[in-house]
């Protein structure tokens, strides 16, 4: 007996209800977010079904009767105009939530990256305010909606440790190779503090050792260049005061006076042949 009632039971979902256009211009109703919703009230129901729809509007909207015709849908498109400018609305708000949680965490980056301690997000609150009263009021309430309390920095500054060290996890997974350099630094507490420096390679095995051959290879290719380059280079001769004296008369196109002649010739004269 039980089981012969449940089976003929009906669902609503085995009727194949759907909205039906007609339903705007007869009944002042639309389908919005998977729902029959009034334009009227913006009452929703959430079955498909005419008589429900038909009900609603005869008990609580008989009134629109009085329009026929064009009358009619020239109301029906007013009112649906409405609905979805609420809906913007509804939506513009949402955004701007979204980005005043973004330019929140933004600051508390900075806060964190400058060392500055959490209760400045506070302050740097305050000389936004200021500023956008000043530069562009109408948008005041939307730097007065970010959040920038200490906790909140706190808690910020938390999130965005969690990412960094989701990504770096996630991202060590495709390493080929690495090598990591630790070092052991103090804070401004004289805390000891470990540093960690990881250097990684995604490339495959085979790649990454052609890389450090080709590297080598211009090493070794700089190498000979500068030593050849070295070999190239004639030794540097000294001049005596006499001779640098002669190279500055020369280099100036100026003769060389008697002084200078007679040394330099002089010792000419007395070797063979004379002349």
């Amino acid at each position: 007996m039980s089981t012969s009632k449940l089976s003929g039971k009906r669902k609503v979902d085995d009727d194949n209800r759907r909205f039906q256009e007609k339903w705007e211009t007869e009944y002042f109703f639309v389908e919005y977010r998977g729902n029959a919703t009034c334009l009227i009230c913006t009452e929703k129901i959430a079955i498909y079904k005419e008589y429900n729809v038909k009900r609603h509007y005869s008990t609580k909207h008989a009134e629109y009767a009085k329009y026929l015709g064009e009358e009619r849908e020239k109301r029906v498109t007013e009112l649906k105009k409405c609905l979805w400018k609420q809906r913007n609305l509804f939506k513009k708000g949402s955004n701007e939530a979204d980005l005043a949680v973004e330019a929140s965490y933004v600051v508390s980056e900075m806060i964190a990256m400058a060392g500055k301690p959490f209760t400045e997000g506070e302050f740097i609150k305050k000389c936004m305010l200021q500023a956008a009263s000043i530069v562009c009021p109408e948008k005041k309430g939307q730097f007065n909606n970010m959040s920038l309390s200490a906790n909140t920095v706190a808690e910020r500054i938390s999130d965005l440790s969690s990412d960094i060290y989701d990504q770096l996890c996630d991202k060590a997974k495709l390493f080929c190779a690495y090598s990591v350099a630790l070092d052991e630094r103090t804070d401004i507490t004289d805390t000891a503090q470990l540093a960690m420096y990881v250097q990684s390679s995604e490339e495959s095995p085979e790649d990454l050792e052609a890389l450090i051959e080709e590297a080598r290879g211009e090493h070794e290719k700089e190498t000979e260049e500068t030593s050849i380059n070295e070999n190239d280079i004639e030794p540097e001769v000294v001049l005596t005061e006499d001779e640098k004296a002669i190279k500055a008369y020369l280099s100036e196109g100026d003769p060389l006076p008697s002084q200078i002649l007679d040394t330099v010739i002089a010792p000419y004269w007395k070797q063979e042949p004379y002349k």
